[in-house]
């Protein structure tokens, strides 16, 4: 077995925090501030910061105020979304509660019978 591209999961996902961050701010503009967009266009973190948390509430825990962002593969599969950085050390975290609850490596099975919404 060949090492496994750094760029994607394992699942074949994309890696790749600037191009998510790029894309989500192409959709929602506004939740950015003014610095997370001069942090994007520089290429730098993204932070939990207090226009962020104003559509995302449930980040607004003192730990997590003013964290980098990073996108996060639910259940190491095809969708992501923006979560603090300490949510998502490495593959523990995050990770391990997905496993937990049986969530993780089930994307075809999940977006199958998401299929139902579909019409």
């Amino acid at each position: 077995m060949g090492k496994r591209k750094q760029s994607v999961n394992s699942e074949g996902r994309l890696r790749d925090n600037k191009y998510y961050f790029n894309e989500l701010y192409k959709l929602h503009p506004e939740y950015f501030s003014d610095p997370n967009i001069k942090n994007l266009n520089n290429g730098w973190a993204i932070v939990n910061d207090a226009v962020f948390r104003r559509h995302f509430p449930q980040y607004d825990i003192v730990g997590l105020k003013g964290k980098p962002l990073v996108h996060h593969h639910i259940g190491g599969g095809g969708q992501a979304m923006a979560i603090p950085q300490p949510l998502h050390p490495g593959s523990g975290g995050i990770h391990k509660f997905e496993k937990q609850i049986d969530i993780w490596g089930k994307d075809q099975e999940n977006a199958e019978r998401l299929q139902v919404f579909i019409k």
